[in-house]
């Protein structure tokens, strides 16, 4: 099962689209997106819409003979090429640098590996200066928590994040912090599960109170296809201090 995509099986494409009403039409719509996939289920090529589903850019991923990932290609929405990534594999680690249309060096990564399992991740900007430091804890394999710290433009710390994941590696709650390690304010979230392993509900709460009770609710319902893919998702959001729910709907068409 692809868990970035939530899907499984042997599917090749995947359309998927949530209406946008706030306006800001020119911005990126991270749930709206058209994804190819190889035989082996790796991401060949997607395509990203902004809210006005306008295509806004997309990304083309490259492979060896062994399935390992070894360049990306974008695209901006009129389809000119804007940056390329070339990835290096070596013993437990994988080195990635990104060049704009002109050559120029504009990011860089390095992935590292415990066996297959990633344990750090590490983005510089075109200066070398870090831009986000990621280190991940494993249980029996499973991922148990993940702690991403970003770094302003001048190299400082700006920002920590924290997740922690149930025994089956899912998210089951996160929040922030400032570079002190206060609450940073952006509320703290908790997720459920159903049966499927589907998103069932997301809790937030105010992570400045020690109030248990949560501001506000999502919850998810989903019709699935014959192969237990979803294809239409309800999502139903209240405040806590609102009577009523607003609705939104995502659709998917799926090819196998």
């Amino acid at each position: 099962m692809n868990d970035k995509y939530e899907v499984k099986g042997g599917v090749r494409a995947l359309q998927q689209r949530k209406p946008w009403k706030g306006g800001l039409d020119h911005l990126p719509n991270f749930d709206s997106f058209d994804i190819e996939f190889s035989p082996t289920g790796k991401v060949l090529l997607q395509t990203d819409y902004t809210h006005a589903t306008v295509v806004y850019g997309s990304s083309q991923f490259i492979y060896d003979g062994t399935d390992r990932l070894i360049q990306t290609l974008e695209f901006d929405g009129m389809g000119a090429q804007v940056a390329a990534s070339e990835y290096q594999s070596f013993e437990n680690k994988v080195v990635w640098t990104t060049r704009d249309a002109t050559g120029a060096h504009i990011r860089s990564g390095v992935e590292k590996y415990a066996g297959k399992l990633l344990t750090h991740l590490e983005t510089y900007d075109a200066s070398g200066r870090f831009k986000q430091l990621k280190s991940f804890e494993y249980v029996e394999g499973k991922l148990s928590k993940a702690v991403s710290r970003y770094y302003g433009s001048e190299g400082s710390l700006s920002e920590i994040s924290i997740s922690h994941f149930d025994s089956l590696g899912r998210v089951v709650e996160a929040f922030g912090l400032t570079p002190d390690g206060k609450p940073n304010g952006d509320g703290r979230y908790t997720y459920e599960y159903d049966d499927e392993g589907r998103k069932h509900r997301i809790l937030s709460y105010n992570d400045l109170a020690d109030s248990q009770i949560p501001n506000s609710v999502k919850q998810f319902v989903y019709k699935c296809d014959e192969q237990g893919n979803w294809t239409k998702r309800c999502e139903y959001f209240r405040f806590r201090t609102h009577a009523e729910w607003t609705k939104m709907i995502t659709t998917r068409e799926l090819t196998y």
